[in-house]
C-alpha cells in the first residue's frame, strides 16, 4: 500500500470525525396530477454572509432571493429561498445543477440531477421521481492540494531530502486519491486516524527512505513529524467552505399525485416521501434519492 493511500485515508477520516449538522438545506418538491410542480430550496443561516456562505448558495447565486428577519435583540437570520416551477415533465430536469460549489469558478461543486418518468409493472401506470446527488471535480481538487502541500512540508521540514524522493511522494499522493477515491471515503468514517492509520503510514515510508538510502536519523525525523502533519489546515485554506459543506444536509421532502408504492425513502406517508442526506455521504459516490408512486 503506497504512502498517498495511507495519508489520504488518514486525511479523510479527520475530515469525517467530527461532522455534525451545519446547515441544513430543505428541499420541497411538489408533482401534480399533470407532471407539472414545483421545487422549493431554503436555506437559513444566522451568519452575515461571507465565502463561506456563498459557497453554500451555489453558483447560480441570482436565482435566490435573500430574507433577513431581526430578533429582538438585533441579531439577524438569513433566508436564502429558490422557487422553480415545471410546467410539464420534460423540463424537471432544469431543476437540478448545482448544489454547492467551492469558489467563484465553480472549481468543484456538488450537483443534483432531477429525472421524472412513467413506467408499467405489471400493467399498473407508475410514476417515477429521482435525484441524484454527486460531486463534480472534487477528488482532483483534494488530490491536487494534498499532493502539493505535503511536498511543500517534506521540503520545509527536511530541506536534505533528495527532490526525486519528494517528488515521488507527491506523485503517489495525487495518484492514490485519483485512483482509490472510493473506497477511501467509503471506509475513512469507521478508522480511528490517532491509532491506526499513522503507524500504516510510517511501515510504507521507512521501506521507501531505506530503499532510497536515506540517512537514519533524518528517516526518524521524517517518520516522527509526518504523523503530526497538519495537512488540513491548508486544504480549508485552498477550498474554503468544504469543511462546512460536509457538515451540512440536505432534507428533501416529495408530493405524489398518489400514493407511493416504492423507494428509498427516510420515510412514507401517504404520498409524501421524506429524506435526510448527510453530505458526508455522498463522498464516495453518487448517492440516488427515489420516489415510486402509483397515480
Amino acid at each position: 500500500m503506497g504512502i498517498g493511500r495511507c495519508v489520504v485515508g488518514l486525511l479523510l477520516a479527520a475530515v469525517l470525525a467530527a461532522l455534525a449538522g451545519c446547515y441544513e438545506y430543505h428541499v420541497a418538491v411538489v408533482v401534480t396530477e399533470n407532471l407539472s410542480g414545483q421545487r422549493t430550496t431554503t436555506l437559513e443561516t444566522e451568519k452575515t454572509p461571507t465565502p463561506e456562505t456563498l459557497f453554500l448558495l451555489g453558483v447560480d447565486g441570482e436565482s435566490w432571493v435573500e430574507t433577513v428577519f431581526v430578533g429582538h435583540e438585533g441579531d439577524e437570520t438569513r433566508r436564502y429561498r429558490r422557487e422553480q416551477s415545471v410546467v410539464d415533465d420534460e423540463l424537471w430536469a432544469e431543476t437540478g445543477g448545482t448544489v454547492l460549489r467551492a469558489d467563484p469558478a465553480g472549481a468543484f461543486r456538488l450537483a443534483t440531477e432531477v429525472g421524472l418518468e412513467e413506467t408499467k409493472e405489471l400493467g399498473n401506470k407508475r410514476l417515477v421521481y429521482r435525484e441524484t446527488l454527486s460531486w463534480n471535480g472534487l477528488r482532483e481538487e483534494v488530490a491536487a492540494v494534498v499532493a502539493v502541500d505535503y511536498a511543500a512540508f517534506l521540503r520545509r521540514e527536511f530541506p536534505a531530502l533528495p527532490d526525486s524522493l519528494v517528488h515521488e511522494f507527491r506523485g503517489a499522493m495525487a495518484t492514490t486519491i485519483l485512483l482509490n477515491w472510493t473506497e477511501l471515503t467509503a471506509s475513512a468514517s469507521d478508522r480511528d486516524p490517532r491509532t491506526k492509520l499513522p503507524s500504516r503510514v510510517t511501515e510504507v515510508l521507512s521501506e521507501r527512505l531505506r530503499r532510497a538510502e536515506v540517512d537514519e536519523e533524518l528517516s526518524r525525523n521524517l517518520l516522527k513529524k509526518t504523523t503530526k502533519w497538519k495537512f488540513l489546515d491548508e486544504l480549508e485554506v485552498a477550498l474554503p467552505g468544504l469543511k462546512s459543506s460536509l457538515r451540512s444536509a440536505i432534507i428533501l421532502t416529495v408530493t405524489m399525485p398518489g400514493p407511493i408504492v416504492d423507494g428509498n425513502a427516510d420515510k412514507v406517508a401517504g404520498n409524501v416521501a421524506s429524506f435526510r442526506v448527510e453530505l458526508s455521504s455522498t463522498l464516495a459516490g453518487p448517492v440516488v434519492l427515489e420516489v415510486v408512486c402509483q397515480p
